[in-house]
């Protein structure tokens, strides 16, 4: 089965660019690295190759470039079998200080267990959750005060 996919893969040539910027993408890649912007690059293949490009195509065309080399080179480090880091399970937050997932979970619950506190803190913030919340005038005085 393999011989036969070998003997597939053999007689298909590799399709050539559709990008007309492909015979110039050394040049273009060169272009770029000299900090040249997409309308400067563009202006450079009108003027000097009769080339009508906008700066979008060239834009387009150098991401998909680049596209291109990031996958090749995931391709090649797969085939070369780099490993993927595996983080211990160990590593987590509460690693350092020896708790375990159920210490943990058993204090998340006792905290929601709690009882709001109902007494007026030091600044005269009171919340009921019973009630709704209201925008107080500090210039009004109640009717009861």
């Amino acid at each position: 089965m393999k011989d036969k996919f070998h003997n597939i893969l053999s007689t298909v040539t590799q399709k050539s660019g559709r990008s007309r910027l492909e015979p110039y993408g050394d040049l273009i890649d060169e272009l770029r690295g000299r900090g040249l912007t997409y309308r400067d690059i563009a202006d450079i293949l009108t003027d000097e190759l009769r080339l009508h490009v906008p700066k979008s195509t060239v834009n387009d065309f150098v991401r998909e470039r680049a596209r291109k080399r990031r996958n090749a080179a995931r391709q090649i480090s797969r085939r070369i079998g780099i490993p993927t880091p595996i983080v211990p399970k160990t590593a987590t937050l509460h690693a350092e200080y020896g708790q375990s997932d159920d210490e943990v979970r058993q204090r998340i619950a006792a905290l929601k267990a709690r009882k709001p506190a109902t007494t007026p803190s030091d600044n005269g913030f009171f919340f009921d959750p019973s009630e709704p919340l209201r925008l107080i005038d500090p210039g009004k005085q109640k009717p009861d005060e």
